[in-house]
């Protein structure tokens, strides 16, 4: 099984993503609130520590599994990475995966429609947020 993910260049993640040729995947649950979505997305590593007050464990390689407010995690290899001319794609087997519970899962309409959620500047999908 192979998940992606889709990185600005300049972003503390992908330096780290990388360097490791890993990354690792939370599947957030529905219920999560903005302030928690925030400390991943909206603010910079290099500023804070992420994981702090978050609880986590580790993956066999190492990488951080959220375990708060996760359906569910995996730990992913890379195996192919693209580069584009902001971002990178990584393109990653996953190699460990974990179920926390059951509950409905965050998708990114709902983070969008019920959240009322707007992607950075930096993500991928910023021009999404003028859609309606």
């Amino acid at each position: 099984m192979c998940v992606a993910t889709c990185l600005n260049k300049a972003n503390l993640t992908t330096e780290m993503i990388a360097k490791s040729g890993r990354f690792s995947v939370a599947v957030l649950e529905l219920e999560v609130p903005m302030t928690f979505i925030g400390q991943f997305g909206f603010k910079s590593g290099r500023d804070i520590d992420k994981f702090s007050n978050v609880k986590y464990s580790l993956a066999e390689a190492g990488t951080p599994l959220i375990e708060e407010w996760s359906v569910a995690a995996f730990d992913a290899k890379v195996s192919k990475t693209v580069e584009m001319p902001s971002h990178m794609l990584f393109i990653g087997e996953v190699q460990e995966s974990v179920c926390f519970k059951e509950a409905p899962l965050l998708t990114y309409s709902d983070y969008h429609k019920i959240k009322k959620g707007k992607s950075p500047k930096t993500a991928p999908t910023f021009g999404f947020n003028a859609l309606k």
